[in-house]
């Protein structure tokens, strides 16, 4: 089946969508269209950059795919935010949005090529596909966040973040294509679940008293 018939049906009911809905409803459903719509551009320009340099099935995963993925995925959100400037508290979510956008129709192109050989390598495959994605849309958003405010910091940061979540998104293909598949497939799981243990430790909305920042001790007396 042409893939670009399951995008196609992917994508029109999210196309729908957008034209129904309005303000953050609507910008979520753009966002996961762009990460379809990345995800299917970028394995045609995966393939072709492959096919040109005449580079194997593992070289096209590790040195190629991760480049363009990470690069379809970085530069329509850094567009989003030095032309939009949105909200601090939408960029997290809308990275998201992107990158589960993404994940949802590689993992469906992924079934479609290779098939499937049960319900737990291919449940186990898709929660990895999902979670690295998010791993690597967490690092950038987050990290650009933190650094935004300053313009050498910004500018650094861009490239040294693009260059991590390429190089993670890479150890994940290598892991993945070994005979070790399965703990590729598990390390995003593992690093996705340590960052929102260690974010829910932290309590970010309360001070050391337990109030909200902002919120004077008078309030509570």
């Amino acid at each position: 089946m042409s893939m670009e018939y399951l995008y196609f049906c992917l994508a029109a009911p999210i196309a729908v969508a957008i034209l129904c809905l309005e303000d953050r409803g609507k910008q979520t459903m753009d966002f996961l269209f762009a990460g379809m719509t990345g995800c299917l551009l970028s394995r045609y320009i995966t393939d072709f950059v492959a096919v040109r340099y005449a580079a194997n099935a593992m070289v096209a995963a590790v040195e190629i795919a991760p480049v363009v993925e990470e690069g379809f995925k970085f530069l329509p959100f850094l567009v989003y935010l030095l032309i939009f400037k949105p909200k601090k508290e939408w960029i997290t979510g809308d990275m998201f949005a992107l990158a589960l956008g993404f994940a949802t129709f590689e993992n469906v192109w992924n079934l479609v090529e290779n098939g499937g050989a049960g319900i737990f390598p291919i449940l186990l495959r898709g929660l990895g596909v999902g979670a690295m994605h998010v791993v690597c849309a967490s690092l950038i958003s987050i990290g650009l966040l933190s650094m935004w405010d300053s313009f050498y910091l910004r500018v650094l940061g861009t490239v040294g973040l693009f260059l991590t979540s390429v190089a993670y998104h890479a150890v994940y293909n290598l892991l993945v294509l070994s005979r070790f598949s399965w703990i590729g497939h598990l390390i995003p799981l593992v690093t996705m679940i340590s960052v929102l243990l260690i974010r829910s430790s932290k309590n970010p909305g309360t001070d050391e008293k337990g109030n909200s920042p902002g919120t004077s001790t008078r309030e509570h007396a």
